[in-house]
């Protein structure tokens, strides 16, 4: 059983319990489709959920659960929501080390974004990598500046840890060691090299692995995105490592996000 299943029959005892303590009657199964929207949302941000995240997708469930039991679904939720922000999750052994590098990595990092807003203040971040000089080191620069505001912005515990050979920046984030492999125009960005260094970062138990794509787009790198992505799929099914691919435009949105205008 994994984590996630474990935490899922965790958070299904609370729910059958909260609705049974109140009077309820569980209508359409509506414990057991919380709970899946839970585990969800877990999958996605971690323990650190919001409340309107979470009441914006239990509004996506179909159920005459509240207009049978007469009930608001705004204060069930939210009552609902309070009991489960109880549970001690990694205090019950139930959150491990690859659940908190993609707690970290998916929250902060695989951000969403408008492809029609901004549209041509990513490109001239791009442009930018591509003219300036040294650019590995100099974007290697500006990402550990990244990762150095995103650590203030938000109030988490990250911060620099020894040097790992072939690995550019690694960063501690709870009890994780997440490493980070910048690509700029003259770095090898061939499936060799992706499965070369994904393995170092196995090497030093690493759990998780951002691979950051700092060039613009064409075939060789469309080719060595597509053979990252399937390379990392296996490690992050097996649970070995949680790995990541920051594609251009998505590190330019960071970029811009975090104001990293100076440093380039």
């Amino acid at each position: 059983m994994s984590n996630l299943e474990k935490i899922g029959g965790r958070i299904l005892s609370v729910v059958m319990e909260f609705i049974h303590n109140e009077g309820f009657l569980d209508y359409d199964s509506y414990s057991r489709k919380l709970t899946n929207t839970y585990v969800e949302l877990i999958r996605s941000f971690g323990t650190e959920i919001e409340f309107s995240v979470f009441y914006r997708e239990c509004q996506k469930i179909k159920t005459n659960f509240f207009k049978l039991n007469r009930v608001k679904k705004k204060d069930f939720l939210s009552d609902l929501f309070y009991e489960l922000r109880k549970e001690d999750l990694e205090g019950l052994g139930l959150y491990d080390r690859f659940d908190k590098a993609r707690e970290f990595v998916s929250k902060y990092l695989e951000i969403g974004y408008r492809t029609d807003e901004f549209g041509e203040e990513r490109k001239k971040l791009i442009d930018t990598m591509m003219r300036i000089k040294k650019p590995h080191e100099r974007i290697m620069e500006c990402f550990n500046e990244l990762l150095q505001k995103i650590a203030r912005s938000y109030q988490i515990d990250l911060h620099g840890v020894k040097e790992y050979s072939g690995i550019d920046i690694c960063k501690k984030y709870k009890d994780v060691i997440i490493g980070f492999q910048i690509k700029s125009k003259n770095d090898d960005v061939s499936e060799d090299m992706i499965r070369s260094e994904s393995s170092k970062a196995e090497e030093w138990d690493f759990k998780g692995f951002v691979f950051i794509y700092a060039r613009k787009r064409g075939r060789k790198v469309d080719t060595s995105m597509q053979a990252a992505f399937h390379h990392f799929k296996r490690l992050i099914d097996s649970h070995r490592m949680y790995c990541a691919i920051v594609h251009p435009e998505l590190l330019a949105e960071l970029f811009r996000v975090h104001s990293i205008f100076h440093s380039m």
